[in-house]
């Protein structure tokens, strides 16, 4: 494999975040391990929005 393609069939912890996240930038792969992790790890079904809303530039 060339380092200009996916591997799309193994998961991706950035993709797997993305799914966490609602994002589109994910593949089928990547969904059951991002669900596996937030039935081991509960918190993390809100954190990802949390941390996204934090990172969020304020407006004045």
């Amino acid at each position: 494999m060339s380092e200009s393609e996916l591997a799309t069939d193994i998961p991706h912890s950035a993709r797997v975040w993305n799914y966490r996240l609602g994002g589109k930038d994910n593949f089928e792969v990547d969904r059951p391990v991002g669900d596996q992790f937030a039935d081991f790890y509960p918190t993390c079904r809100t954190r990802p929005r949390s941390s996204r809303r934090r990172a969020a530039p304020r407006s004045t």
